[in-house]
């Protein structure tokens, strides 16, 4: 931080102060300094909409989401990159659980994209399927599995929406078995949903076995470590 401070004081121009000191202030919760950096990066020459989606994040974090939502849209009106922007918007949707608003936001946001990004993608799958519209929540889904086919929350969804369908577990199955393939059984949060799905799907069919594996799985990533799993499987948690 001092370092950092040090150097804007020899000069303005460096777009990694900004770009740290923000992230630097929003970990330590500190966001009036978070707020004042995104200002002073606005304020600089060929760096507006860098500060003004800097503001953004940290009004959101905050949960001033109109105010986030406004500087957002600063950067879209810029029209310098905005697809981060269009994310950020997208969020800010989500959390007034306004979907139909989000869902056109990350579309927007995928296509301004310089790249494809799967999360953009996933984000519409995401909306849609808060907006009962199974569908368009697939395709969505594949649009972001086409450009990582390992993505686990989409591979996750896509069962869950089969499942729903009454497609049955052996449409759903395939999904949550690749998402174990692909991430070499991960331990991390967005696996947890799949191990547990596979847990009920092994639970159904009667096979104890695979189904006390999933469990296992489940509690590592809640972080547990093998002696607590081993003791709970001893008192028949399972």
């Amino acid at each position: 931080e001092a370092l950092f401070i040090e150097v804007y004081s020899l000069s303005h121009e460096y777009q990694e102060v900004y770009e740290k000191l923000v992230p630097l202030y929003l970990k330590r919760k500190d966001y009036d300094n978070a707020l004042l950096w995104a200002e002073r990066m606005i304020v600089e020459e060929d760096m507006e909409h860098l500060g003004f989606g800097l503001k953004g994040t940290v009004l959101l974090e905050m949960g001033r989401l109109d105010e986030a939502q406004e500087a957002y849209e600063a950067v879209v009106e810029i029209n310098f990159y905005p697809c981060d922007a269009h994310f950020g918007i997208a969020k800010c949707h989500l959390d007034r659980e306004d979907f139909a608003s989000a869902c056109q936001a990350f579309i927007n946001a995928f296509e301004t994209c310089h790249y494809p990004e799967p999360l953009f993608a996933y984000g519409a799958g995401y909306a849609y399927q808060h907006l009962d519209d199974p569908y368009r929540a697939m395709k969505w889904y594949s649009k972001a599995l086409d450009i990582d086919p390992s993505y686990a929350n989409a591979l996750n969804n896509m069962a869950i929406i089969n499942l729903e369908l009454s497609n049955g577990w052996e449409e759903a199955v395939p999904y949550l078995l690749k998402a174990v393939e692909l991430s070499n059984e991960a331990i991390n949060p967005s696996m947890q949903p799949v191990y547990q799905n596979l847990r009920a799907y092994y639970t159904q069919i009667l096979n104890h076995n695979k189904s006390a594996y999933y469990y296992r799985l489940v509690l590592k990533c809640m972080g547990f470590d093998d002696g607590s799993i081993d003791l709970l499987s001893e008192f028949g948690d399972q």
